[in-house]
């Protein structure tokens, strides 16, 4: 458990320290950049300590529980569930349920933030010049290609696991 939750100790000295960055910054911009960057780490600590996702919190919960292929237990034993089989233990395909479910809307919602963050800067360099318009979709393309991939990957795995 020390070990999963040890970088988002890390973390929270980081942001931590951004903070104290952004009440001292000597310009306006400047804070205003440190507190987004603040913010969007608090963000981060919180989805991270959070047992839904395979992150620092899950694997501190498969720890603490002594399990350590808890999600793929626990998709095997929803996709099970769902295809009209039994569960050997009643929380396995809730939780299952529970991390498929709250995954998906973390994914949108980390999508959503991730747009009010920059979307000034992707509307301005979409309405640039080709060279802005490249900038632009070498930006949003790999955090979409992530969502769309990570999303699909989540809903296969609970419908294809058998064991």
């Amino acid at each position: 458990m020390v070990q999963a939750l040890a970088g988002l100790a890390v973390d929270v000295v980081t942001v931590c320290g951004v903070a104290i960055l952004a009440h001292v910054a000597p310009s306006a911009l400047l804070a205003g950049v440190f507190w987004r960057v603040a913010l969007l780490g608090a963000t981060d600590i919180a989805i991270n300590l959070l047992p839904l996702l395979q992150l620092d919190g899950h694997w501190a919960l498969a720890d603490y529980l002594d399990e350590p292929d808890l999600a793929a237990r626990a998709r095997a034993a929803l996709g099970r569930l769902l295809r009209g089989g039994g569960a050997n233990h009643w929380w396995l395909p809730l939780y299952g349920a529970a991390s498929l479910i709250g995954g998906l809307a973390l994914l949108l919602g980390s999508g959503y933030i991730w747009w009010i963050v920059v979307d000034d800067l992707l509307t301005s360099l979409f309405t640039g010049n080709l060279a802005e318009i490249v900038v632009g979709v070498l930006l949003v393309g790999p955090t979409e290609i992530g969502l769309l991939v990570s999303s699909f990957g989540m809903i296969s795995d609970a419908l294809r696991s058998r064991s």
